[in-house]
Parts: C-alpha cells; structure tokens; sequence
C-alpha cells in the first residue's frame, strides 16, 4: 500500500508532466476561457484524485457486488 510520501512524489511526477504539457500548449492560441490555476491547488487535486483512483481499484468491485441485494447501483 503506498504511504503519503509515496503519493506525494507521484503527485509531484504528474504534476511535471502538465506543466510540460501546458509548456508546450501555450503556442496555441488560448480563447480566455481557461482560468489559470496556482501549482499547489493542481497538486492538491491531482493529490486527491490519484489517492481516489488508488481507493477506487482497490475496494470499487465490492459495493458493486452488493448492489443487486440491496436493489440500487453505485
């Protein structure tokens, strides 16, 4: 099971790979839609999703398997 440390690096991997991303996406022209968002709220949210994504793999199947008992989908 990975440790908070173990999430943070991650985090902070794909935290890189959108800023090269966007690095490399800002000779397209940008319409003023897009509101620029500071490093450490993406890093807190790409935080929460992976942790999510990590919580989802590992215990998804299991309330699904009880839906048909209790008559509602997850």
């Amino acid at each position: 099971f990975p440790d908070r440390m173990r999430l943070q690096s991650l985090t902070e991997e794909i935290l890189r790979m959108i800023e090269a991303d966007e690095a490399s996406a800002e000779t397209e022209e940008n319409n003023g839609t897009a509101l620029p968002i500071d490093r450490s709220t993406k890093g807190e949210l790409i935080f929460v999703l992976l942790a999510y994504e990590i919580y989802k793999r590992r215990h998804g199947s299991s309330r699904m398997d009880l839906a048909p008992f209790y008559g509602t989908t997850f």
